[in-house]
């Protein structure tokens, strides 16, 4: 756990806890304790959130770290109509060449990059387990061999 989020799941804990505690000692009245806790509460919701996507970020960035080193041309960009945080998705049919493996055509979504025009030869990871699974790696200085 990082100790932003430690630090979060502890104040947390101790922000109801105090809200209990003035109550009990009739400090405050329970108006200000439910706004303590609602508080103590949310947070812990958000932290789940926040640790949910935290944890499939990882795994996502384990995946495509394990996958095999390869080569892919861009065929074809095409705007597919949605988006994602506000970046457009394109589908990008690519042939892909991988060490032991016959080269292939697939096709990925990914944000609209100037980078990904048709023609140009880009490194990528593929799946071990899914040769459709492809991670296209941004590097506008690679040069293919």
């Amino acid at each position: 756990m990082s100790l932003l989020r430690s630090v979060l799941v502890v104040g947390a804990v101790l922000l109801g806890g105090a809200g209990i505690t003035l109550t009990i000692f009739e400090v405050v009245g329970p108006g200000v304790v439910l706004l303590l806790v609602a508080a103590a509460l949310t947070t812990v919701v958000f932290l789940i959130g926040w640790g949910a996507d935290a944890g499939e970020a990882r795994r996502r960035r384990r995946q495509r770290e394990a996958g095999i080193a390869g080569v892919a041309r861009v065929l074809d960009v095409t705007p597919n109509g949605r988006f994602d945080d506000g970046s457009a998705l394109n589908d990008v049919t690519l042939s892909v060449e991988v060490p032991g493996r016959p080269p292939y055509v697939t096709r990925v979504e990914q944000t609209s990059w100037l980078y990904l025009a048709p023609g140009r030869v880009t490194p990528v990871r593929v799946s071990r387990d899914d040769p459709h699974t492809v991670w296209i790696e941004y590097d506008p200085l690679f040069e293919a061999r």
